[in-house]
């Protein structure tokens, strides 16, 4: 199993390390993001991860600086027309 800090900084993005974002990923699964925060989307293309290719989220909770980055990933897909296969949530 292999985890991927994307985001850890609080609300406010407190020293610019993004909003909670974390992706987990294992031999035979899809990849799993758990949080996706204002931020993700972002920290996604810093690092490389094309959004398609995420699987399916789990949140810890709904607060914003948890769930913000959602809508724009949807968002972004409605208009980039990349998704291919429904998200597990």
């Amino acid at each position: 199993m292999k985890l991927t800090v994307l985001g850890s900084a609080d609300a406010v993005n407190s020293g610019g390390r993004g909003n909670s974002c974390y992706l987990v990923e294992s031999s035979g699964a899809k990849k799993l993001m758990v949080d996706f925060g204002p931020t993700a989307l972002l920290s996604l293309r810093r690092q490389g991860i094309a959004p398609e290719s995420i699987g399916g989220f789990a949140f810890t909770h709904l607060h914003g600086d948890h769930t913000g980055g959602f809508p724009l990933l949807c968002i972004e897909a409605m208009f980039a027309g990349w998704r291919e296969r429904a998200l597990k949530a």
